[in-house]
């Protein structure tokens, strides 16, 4: 177990340091230790759970509990490479991560990182990817094996540009209801990679802002839920999503925009899609909606099973689009809505 003593450290000041040295030299020392291993201990509300490893450089937490910081949040210092939550253990509280790092849980089912019950939390508190369960700003992350529950804003989201973040064998859940939890899926901006996940919340799930692989994932549409999302803004132009094998199911998603299976809203890009492998099952649904976003955007779509309500809900003027599926260009006047072919 963590030991306050192994943080302690003994200080000599020598006679020529004045006293306003030594006070800046203490608060200094206090702000840089203020997200250490030792305060994690101070702010966590099991303190008897939480196993720190300094060979193995990695954190373990044995017992469920609370991180008793504002939101909740442990910056991770760059001294842990491993973070595990055990088996059975639900942790309240959120991780921002800024240099490579291992993140798991034992069990992918109730190794559970909560975030909070309140509906529209983010909307009433400020930030949708700043409140992330998993925000990374730096360093290459893996994630796996674990639940992400109610998150106080997105699920996962990796803002740096030279980073990568791989995302494994997790679950992904909004259980509050309604609209505007901003519990958005996952977020990739420097590049990433997503397999054999599921995600069942009730905003965008994957964002294509930047480049990302998503592999044997199964995306649930609960009310709100976007499959798909190109972008709500001037970024991530030039981004690629590739998804492979991949189920699209339920009777919900967000209403008011034909519950499309790929959405573009604000902004002017060009990002690509490809998909190889994808079942998707959603009577009510459409399967595009490019309401106001604008650009040059190119989606192929092979080896599907598609069941949909109509092929497109919205498709702004500005949109130019090359969409094929199954082989078969189409242009936004198609009247199909299922598509099902083998390569």
């Amino acid at each position: 177990m963590i030991k306050r003593s192994l943080f302690s450290a003994k200080y000599e000041i020598m006679g020529q340091f004045n006293n306003l040295t030594v006070l800046i030299f203490m608060l200094f020392c206090s702000v840089a230790s203020s997200q250490s291993v030792a305060a994690l201990l101070d702010m966590y509300s099991a303190k008897e759970g939480v196993e720190w490893d300094p060979h193995r450089q990695t954190i373990t937490f044995l017992k469920s509990g609370t991180i008793q910081s504002t939101q909740n949040s442990w910056r991770i210092p760059h001294t842990v490479k491993q973070v595990i939550i055990a088996e059975n253990v639900t942790l309240i509280g959120r991780f921002d991560c800024s240099s490579d790092l291992v993140i798991e849980g034992q069990d992918r089912d109730n190794s559970i990182l909560f975030g909070t019950d309140e509906p529209k939390y983010a909307k009433r508190n400020g930030g949708g990817d700043k409140l992330s369960a998993v925000r990374v700003t730096k360093g290459r992350v893996r994630l796996q094996n674990l639940t992400s529950l109610n998150p106080k804003g997105f699920h996962f989201t990796s803002r740096d540009g030279s980073g990568f973040f791989e995302i494994s064998n997790c679950n992904l859940y909004d259980r509050r209801g309604g609209q505007q939890n901003n519990s958005d899926g996952i977020v990739t901006w420097g590049g990433g990679k997503v397999s054999n996940c599921y995600i069942a919340s009730g905003d965008d799930a994957i964002k294509v802002y930047g480049s990302i692989t998503v592999e044997d994932t199964h995306i649930e549409m609960i009310p709100n839920a976007v499959p798909i999302q190109l972008g709500w803004g001037n970024y991530g132009n030039g981004a690629v999503g590739i998804f492979k094998n991949i189920k699209i199911s339920g009777t919900e998603g967000r209403y008011g925009a034909g519950r499309p299976i790929i959405s573009a809203r604000r902004g002017k890009y060009q990002k690509k899609i490809l998909i190889d492998g994808i079942t998707i099952d959603n009577p009510h649904a459409s399967l595009l909606s490019f309401r106001e976003g604008h650009g040059d955007f190119q989606i192929s779509i092979n080896r599907a099973n598609i069941r949909v309500a109509r092929f497109q809900h919205d498709w702004n003027a500005e949109v130019q689009a090359n969409i094929k599926i199954c082989g078969v260009e189409y242009d936004e006047n198609t009247e199909l809505n299922q598509w099902n072919c083998a390569k």
